[in-house]
């Protein structure tokens, strides 16, 4: 929301400026990068992904003087300096200014040529936790799922319903052993423990600069949208929404 002009950037608009400034340049961006609130996100990641090849931004909010911009962008003053190597940069300045005063800080760098394999290996497990849904017992999976995603086991943020991705994953992979299922019990337990620790991989080679604060300590850079009730309607116009099978999964389970 902008206090300055009293209108939200929805993702549609953010598709949509994104587009308009590729095409006009006539190739993507090197980095996005937001000086706002909670959008280091897989959804994030992936509306952004055809304009640009790396996102730097916060999973939690930022403090309102926001980004430090006299450190941000010293280096380029004297010298040219990479993509990579400039996001990493944007981490570690953001980090000098809040780490003193903070214990609640984010801020983190995605390659976003690697989200594909996040986003296929969210779907193959996506797929399995509702197949996990259909043939539950005493509804030990949707107890199994709340526990994982609970605000006592996993990191989350002001937005209660953005969890930190990689804490999840972690989560249903120690959690495992609650399911209890009428049929295919170990092969389902085994499928979802693979995926889930590929995904985490894949969340680890995609983050390529992370830092947070001590009360954030188990963040690793990328959040995912996860209610606690129901699903709001705009979730289901972003790309990942259409293109992939996590909505599919909060629906059943929701």
């Amino acid at each position: 929301f902008s206090d300055t002009y009293h209108s939200c950037l929805t993702n549609q608009r953010l598709d949509q400026a994104l587009s308009a400034i590729t095409k006009n340049i006539g190739r993507s961006l090197d980095i996005v990068a937001f000086d706002a609130c909670l959008m280091a996100m897989i959804e994030i990641a992936n509306l952004i992904k055809p304009y640009t090849h790396y996102l730097v931004a916060s999973q939690e909010v930022e403090l309102a003087p926001g980004w430090p911009y006299h450190l941000v962008f010293k280096p380029l003053i004297s010298q040219y300096v990479d993509p990579q190597t400039w996001c990493s940069h944007i981490i570690a300045s953001y980090k000098q200014v809040y780490h003193p005063i903070t214990d609640d800080f984010t801020q983190s760098a995605i390659d976003l040529t690697q989200t594909g394999t996040i986003e296929h290996e969210l779907d193959i497990l996506s797929d399995t936790l509702k197949q996990a849904l259909l043939l539950q017992s005493n509804k030990s999976v949707a107890s199994y799922i709340y526990t994982c995603r609970s605000r006592s086991q996993c990191t989350y943020f002001a937005e209660p319903s953005y969890i930190d991705l990689h804490h999840f994953l972690s989560n249903l992979i120690s959690y495992v052993d609650q399911i209890h299922l009428i049929e295919k019990t170990e092969e389902i337990k085994n499928h979802i423990k693979e995926h889930a620790q590929l995904c985490c991989q894949a969340i680890e080679h995609a983050v390529i600069a992370n830092e947070v604060g001590e009360q954030l300590h188990k963040a690793k850079g990328l959040s995912i949208y996860f209610p606690l009730r129901i699903v709001d309607p705009s979730y289901q116009c972003i790309p990942i929404s259409k293109n992939h099978q996590w909505l599919s999964f909060l629906n059943a389970y929701l």
